[in-house]
């Protein structure tokens, strides 16, 4: 973890200096520039309307889709889609300074509308853990808060850092099971499956090509793992996976974190991956 201290070091650097024009990179390898910090904001993802709060700027968003959801605040913005479509002209109207998007979300396609129409698009594809830490830097400096976004960034890193602790047992297997309807789940490059490594654990489908990646019942059955974690919507009913796994015989393995904490890529994620470490050690 050291290595993403360093990693990140000169970027965090960079973005230290208030200034009136600033540009930055995003997960597209685009340079956004903006001659003044953004007064109105558009965010396609709940991660990222997430982030932006963090950050400061909640109250800039004048738009996002269905799912922003926290903070509690985040609910009373107006929505402009979901997660398989945007209303364009609608985003249009509202004549954003800046639109910020996920690159592997379902309106993606809607965002290199926006681009193609002139529209400041950021890009975010949060792959690591180390990336997630460095788009607080850049949506901070982005946003004109580059001195917070550097220290969420640190803070962030640190605390993930400090919950890499050697294992004083053996080392147990995880199935990592993402929603409730079909088995998706994540390999050791995605930032869930580093966080899982770093609790000491060992991820039955560490080594899928895809970051994430649809998985068949019988080979989760095959892998046979020692827990199964349950990324879950809190406050909603059981999934329906739950019962599966118990008819299996398999009660005893069930987990559950709360999704948005351990499978959205913000600031919380840190505190979502010490619960999982607490459920795994």
């Amino acid at each position: 973890m050291v290595r993403f201290f360093l990693q990140w070091a000169l970027i965090l650097l960079s973005f230290s200096i208030e200034s009136a024009n600033v540009s930055v990179t995003d997960d597209l390898n685009r340079t956004i520039t903006l001659e003044e910090p953004p007064g109105r904001i558009i965010s396609l993802a709940p991660h990222l309307t997430e982030i932006l709060f963090r950050l400061g700027v909640g109250d800039k968003i004048i738009g996002t889709v269905s799912f922003s959801d926290y903070p509690e605040e985040a609910k009373l913005i107006t929505r402009l889609g979901d997660s398989s479509s945007v209303n364009i002209e609608q985003i249009l109207a509202f004549s954003p300074d800046l639109i910020v998007a996920w690159l592997s979300g379902g309106t993606f396609q809607s965002s290199k509308t926006l681009i193609d129409r002139g529209m400041v698009v950021y890009v975010n594809e949060p792959k690591a853990i180390e990336h997630v830490a460095s788009t607080f830097a850049r949506l901070g400096a982005l946003v004109g808060k580059p001195e917070k976004g550097n220290r969420l960034s640190r803070e962030f890193l640190r605390k993930i850092s400090d919950l890499r602790q050697p294992s004083t047992h053996a080392r147990q297997s995880v199935f990592f099971q993402i929603g409730d309807q079909d088995l998706f789940t994540v390999n050791d490059k995605h930032f869930v499956g580093q966080a899982i490594e770093i609790c000491g654990a060992e991820n039955v489908f560490a080594d899928i090509s895809s970051q994430a990646s649809l998985v068949s019942f019988e080979s989760v059955i095959r892998a046979n793992p020692d827990i199964i974690i349950l990324a879950e919507p809190v406050h909603e009913k059981q999934s329906i996976w739950s019962k599966r796994w118990k008819d299996l015989g398999w009660a005893h393995k069930l987990k559950s974190l709360d999704a948005s904490e351990i499978s959205r890529p913000t600031y919380r994620f840190a505190n979502g991956v010490k619960k999982l470490c607490a459920l795994l050690r």
